[in-house]
């Protein structure tokens, strides 16, 4: 195997190209077995930058151009970048860590994130130098928005990790309740159509009491996420439990598959996570809703005049299992025009609707 390290300069002016595109080998590194040709073609990234010349194992300017991956090589690309069109961004590290960018050039106006990586045991202390008009990105403190319309010297400083607060939760247990059956993960015998809700018992392991509380998320099959709730903060004395039940009637099981369910145990003092926990359930094909499971069920029908051989769409409501639903149903009118009044009245159902 050969590897093939590309570099462009200035960076952020242009990129190369690769066919084929090789295995990942680290940044700007691709890896191929011995003797493969590539075919490298420069990609201007900005307005205005213009291909210059090849460097390290090639020269010239043609485009494209080959080269035979006998060894492991190194290709540089030049560019030109008309310099009333730019500005520079130049940055600088203080302590134990890195930043994605060292040096690049950007169209005047363009909006870039800098990503910090502090080393293991470490974290960011702070940005500083040319950051006016700069944003950190909300919930990552690591990154930082910077609208490059100036040339900017900016410098990350990093150092150790400070613990800011005088206790420690952890989550003790978590468990699944699907009506009054309350079972622990993975919890068995649950399919489409239940309802299920986490009970989660915490415990103050520190010498402070502390006020926590709870968040949580829903992975589903498909990928799409289920909106997150939070507990309501509670006080917890050293050495003592509490045990959350998660707010609201639960959560609708409406697709088969592996569900992905997570929940973090947060301080109330700066919002660090203390603990976390994930599981996968897996929930089976089949099952519906079982009409005993209704309640307080009401027809809805609006006020129109409907013809012969017209559907007649009307909206049903219903409790279920103590959350408010609505459904949608259709009947057909036969034999005579009718106009039906406005209609609010309960209806019955039974196995045969």
């Amino acid at each position: 195997m050969a590897i093939l390290t590309i570099i462009n300069e200035p960076s952020g002016a242009g990129g190369t190209q690769l066919s084929p595109i090789g295995s990942y080998a680290g940044p700007n590194k691709r890896e191929y077995p011995n003797g493969t040709i590539v075919t490298l073609t420069p990609i201007a990234l900005i307005s205005g930058a213009y291909f210059d010349e090849w460097g390290g194992a090639l020269s010239g300017w043609n485009i494209p151009e080959t080269l035979v991956m006998d060894a492991d090589k190194t290709v540089t690309s030049t560019w030109v970048i008309p310099a009333e069109d730019t500005v520079q961004l130049t940055v600088s590290v203080l302590g134990p860590g890195s930043v994605d960018y060292s040096s690049a050039v950007f169209n005047r106006g363009t909006t870039i994130i800098l990503t910090a990586f502090p080393e293991s045991g470490k974290q960011l202390i702070g940005w500083s130098g040319d950051i006016s008009g700069s944003t950190p990105v909300p919930g990552m403190p690591n990154l930082l928005s910077v609208v490059m319309d100036v040339d900017r010297h900016i410098t990350a400083s990093f150092g150790d990790i400070v613990v800011e607060v005088p206790f420690i939760g952890e989550i003790d247990y978590v468990r699944i309740l699907v009506g009054s059956l309350e079972q622990p993960i993975p919890a068995a015998g649950i399919k489409v159509g239940d309802r299920f809700s986490l009970r989660v018992r915490v415990k103050n392991i520190g010498t402070t009491s502390f006020r926590p509380y709870l968040y949580y998320r829903y992975t589903k099959p498909d990928g799409s996420v289920l909106g997150s709730t939070e507990a309501k903060f509670t006080e917890i004395d050293p050495a003592k439990y509490h045990t959350f039940s998660e707010p609201g009637f639960g959560i609708h099981v409406d697709q088969p598959g592996n569900w992905y369910v997570y929940c973090e145990l947060r301080d109330d003092y700066n919002g660090n996570v203390l603990d976390s926990f994930a599981q996968t359930l897996l929930f089976t094909a089949g099952g519906v809703i079982p009409y005993t499971d209704l309640a307080n069920v009401d027809i809805i029908i609006a006020s129109k005049t409907y013809r012969i051989g017209e559907s007649v769409p009307f909206r049903f409501a219903y409790d279920y299992r103590g959350s408010e639903q609505f459904g949608f149903l259709e009947i057909g009118i036969g034999g005579s025009d009718y106009t039906f009044p406005e209609i609010s009245t309960a209806l019955v159902l039974s196995t045969e609707c």
